[in-house]
């Protein structure tokens, strides 16, 4: 097995992207970058335990993976990110979220990936 050098982690590679159609349209997705997933994780442990809270978060996910058919990010503000919660139907906002979350590793099944490939931890030690 090669070694993953410096070099080789910041060197920007074509994403792969998701055609997802909505109705007449396509809305194009690729996996969110580990600074948006760290703006995610953070959302979700201020919301934590209170429903209320969580109000936007599919919103954010979904604004996190939106690009266009090449690949290039689509920029939004918090407040595009609001207006994106609060404007689009609930279904489509949802079919989008579930397709952002499975490519981004935020699904159960990406969750459970994730936790098999980590190293067995050593319950004895400190």
């Amino acid at each position: 097995m090669g070694e993953l050098t410096k070099e080789m982690l910041l060197t920007p590679h074509p994403p792969e992207v998701t055609a997802v159609e909505i109705g007449d349209c396509v809305v194009y997705l690729r996996p969110m970058s580990s600074a948006w997933r760290d703006r995610v994780v953070a959302f979700a442990a201020r919301a934590a335990g209170d429903p209320e809270k969580m109000a936007g978060m599919s919103a954010l996910v979904v604004a996190g993976c939106h690009c266009d058919e090449a690949g290039a990010r689509v920029s939004y503000s918090t407040k595009e990110i609001g207006m994106l919660a609060e404007g689009v139907d609930a279904d489509n906002l949802d079919k989008l979220f579930q397709v952002a979350q499975r490519i981004s590793g935020l699904s159960k099944e990406g969750e459970d990936k994730a936790k098999n490939s980590l190293p067995a931890s050593d319950s004895g030690s400190n």
